[in-house]
């Protein structure tokens, strides 16, 4: 952020380019060659002269040496091409500036500046034309044939849904402009209304996503996180590789369970590029000294030679398995909590398991997966990058530099305050179920106050609060806000609910609940966790992280709903292995970043280096997390017990509890939920081992009606 600490950033690939165009001062000539390295795909070299003899430079931090390359190289527009066609990214195809690259984090190809587009006018790549064809064939298929024969209305909602996730997987449009499909789509197939849809889009879940991503740009303005990292990096000596990448994805993984991923990243990553280019320029320097002090003996000058390409090919290797071990473990810091992920988010909005997940909850289930999966990523990184490197040497002055200029930037009350409050709304989270929503309730007992509620409190006392650093300005305006927050989320996450409420409308949740039931109805609760983990997992890998939450977790919803098995069973491993996104660039955001800062170093990151780091990471992930999340499940959610009553509640989910004692899922029970097969007559419905029975058969028979409405209306 300052001029001293930008002053240790290499310049990027397009700044280069742009030096390279400017021509030489001394001659007035320039030479430019756009090439790909055949062993690591780099971004173009520039070729630059300044006499008679012509020099190559390398691009690289330390462009003084001036040895030419003399490795026959080729071109690599084709390449380029055909990769970023096919969403397998490249680091020079994705913005560098952070503005842009907040966005292109969550939408890679609609970014992709580079390949072409050859299709209506310039706009569309050739992906996104095939997404567009396949998205309308679907739907087109599932109007006109109408599979569904029992729910036609499903019929509709299964064509809405094949539309829609054709155009998230390959954003023929900007995912958050898909988001709106249903509130148009949903009305029109009349599946519900538009007053029904719209409250899709606005309900608390998106009013504690507002608060949170404000303090979390108060955050990143007053630059608390960076101060954290480097003073952290600063503490535990940072002179190892293993400590630097250790501390470094420390950090990330602990900020990232209380502020958003996207930002996480873009703040660490670029003192995590400077320290690296700084090293990797110190490198190429000492080899220059020492060659030419060995000039007299030509043995000893190609052993130093030799010496300096290990020190650098070491430096650059590092700087790979960085920037991937910052990404990783912010990735599994978001796991750990309700805001720290968008598949959280929209998870705790579905209405059957939302009388559940509490942000406290959530925080003690998923921790110990989100540990486990922060070490096995710094295991992988460890073995792949690191314990390889032997002559790299990391000097504390530039992290003191950083830290130096970061501090002068941000003053000193501002990041205190800021602090403060964001401790505050992270503790009301954390008390507001067990403590705080009993002190504001009716008379009769119903609490009147949310999370959202609570959240919003230390939101808005961040206007209230004079800046010592901006005087005349609060320590978060409302230009930071209005540039930073990410509106087109809160449309994302309104698109899933209402993807979710068209399922139940549609009775699409019968039809997809009866085939998940009938494929899994002599599984055991490990395996369903491992078979949701491993369709998520895949399904993040090639329509990422955002796309596949926004379809699959109203999908399993649906089917928990059907199967009349608990909701938790099914949603919990669905939002976790949403998160387990670690083998190509654009499964996550942080993903997406990592990508794109690597433009930076002199040699960027690949697809196969996410994939052969990513894959280990993500089976192992996967045997980690189905373990605890099947059996952790039980003792914090009771996840694997027969579906509940608190669940079986509403009009939306078509559910009645009978007390029909018996076996269910191998427990005994005194009653048991039924599913009303028709919800105009309520009088037939479905236990979960598919037997009919007469609801007014049963007496007793009744939906969950909360404890103290119940008592308030016995004496009328």
């Amino acid at each position: 952020g300052s001029s001293s600490a930008g002053a240790l950033r290499a310049p990027s690939t397009r700044a280069r380019a742009r030096d390279a165009m400017a021509g030489s001062p001394q001659s007035g000539q320039f030479q430019l060659q756009p090439t790909i390295d055949e062993e690591d795909g780099a971004t173009p070299r520039q070729a630059e002269s300044s006499d008679s003899r012509p020099t190559l430079q390398s691009g690289r931090p330390g462009s003084s040496d001036s040895r030419p390359s003399l490795r026959p190289r080729r071109s690599g527009s084709l390449l380029q091409r055909s990769g970023s066609n096919m969403q397998f990214m490249r680091a020079g195809s994705l913005p560098t500036e952070a503005r842009e690259l907040r966005h292109a984090a969550s939408m890679p190809i609609t970014f992709d500046k580079t390949s072409d587009r050859p299709f209506c006018c310039g706009l569309w790549k050739t992906q996104q034309l095939v997404g567009l064809i396949f998205g309308v064939v679907l739907c087109t298929l599932c109007w006109a044939w109408r599979p569904i024969v029992a729910y036609d209305k499903a019929n509709s909602m299964l064509g809405i849904v094949s539309l829609c996730g054709s155009f998230w997987v390959f954003e023929v449009v900007p995912i958050y402009i898909t988001a709106l499909f249903p509130m148009v789509l949903l009305p029109l197939c009349e599946i519900t209304s538009s007053n029904v849809v719209a409250e899709s889009y606005w309900n608390d879940t998106q009013m504690l996503f507002i608060a949170m991503y404000l303090v979390d740009i108060a955050l990143e303005e007053v630059k608390l996180p960076e101060m954290l990292a480097l003073k952290l990096l600063l503490k535990v000596g940072a002179v190892k590789p293993w400590t630097l990448l250790f501390g470094a994805m420390t950090v990330s993984w602990f900020l990232s369970m209380f502020i958003n991923t996207i930002a996480v990243v873009l703040m660490i990553t670029p003192i995590a590029m400077s320290l690296m280019n700084a090293t990797e320029e110190a490198a190429r320097n000492q080899g220059i000294e020492e060659g030419a002090e060995s000039e007299a003996s030509s043995s000893a000058a190609s052993s130093v030679s030799a010496e300096d390409a290990q020190g650098v090919r070491e430096v650059q290797l590092y700087s790979r398995g960085l920037l991937l071990g910052i990404a990783y473990a912010s990735t599994a810091g978001g796991m750990a909590t309700l805001t720290g992920s968008i598949p959280n988010r929209i998870l705790v909005g579905l209405p059957l398991v939302a009388y559940e997940i509490t942000w406290l909850k959530w925080f003690a289930f998923a921790l110990p997966m989100s540990l486990l999966t922060y070490l096995l990523a710094f295991g992988v990184i460890w073995t792949r990058y690191v314990r390889h490197v032997k002559c790299m040497t990391i000097r504390l002055e530039h992290l003191e530099s950083e830290y130096d200029a970061v501090c002068g930037d941000a003053g000193c009350r501002d990041p205190v305050l800021v602090g403060i409050l964001h401790f505050l709304q992270i503790l009301g989270l954390i008390l507001y179920t067990p403590c705080l929503a009993q002190l504001f309730t009716t008379k009769y007992g119903v609490p009147l106050a949310s999370d959202a509620v609570v959240a919003t409190i230390p939101a808005v006392a961040l206007f209230f609060i004079p800046s010592e650093r901006r005087r005349g300005e609060t320590v978060l305006s409302w230009t930071a806000v209005h540039e930073k927050l990410d509106f087109g989320v809160l449309l994302l996450i309104g698109g899933g609910f209402a993807m979710s409420k068209g399922f139940s409308e549609s009775g699409l949740d019968q039809v997809v609940g009866a085939g998940f039931a009938h494929a899994t109805s002599s599984m055991s609760a490990l395996s369903v966790t491992i078979l949701v983990l491993l369709l998520g997992s895949l399904g993040t890998q090639l329509f990422s992280a955002v796309g596949c939450a926004t379809t699959l977790l109203p999908m399993l919803n649906a089917a928990s709903l059907e199967a009349v098995v608990n909701p938790l069973r099914m949603a919990l491993p669905g939002a976790i292995s949403c998160s387990l996104a670690f083998m190509l660039p654009t499964a996550t955001p942080a993903n997406v970043i990592a990508l794109a800062k690597s433009q930076d170093s002199s040699k960027p990151l690949q697809v196969r280096d996410f994939v052969l780091s990513g894959l280990p990471l993500n089976l192992a992930g996967i045997v980690v997390c189905s373990i605890i999340a099947t059996f952790w499940g039980q003792v914090v959610f009771q996840s694997t017990s027969p579906f509940p009553l608190s669940a079986c509640g509403g009009t939306a989910t078509n559910c009645v509890f009978l007390q029909i004692p018996g076996d269910v899922q191998n427990m005994d029970v005194d009653s048991q939920a039924c599913m009303l097969l028709d919800t105009t007559s309520d009088t037939k419905c479905k236990l979960w081992n598919g037997t009919i029975v007469t609801v007014l058969d049963y007496p007793n028979a009744g939906s969950y009606v909360p404890e103290p409405e119940a008592e308030a209306e016995a004496p009328e």
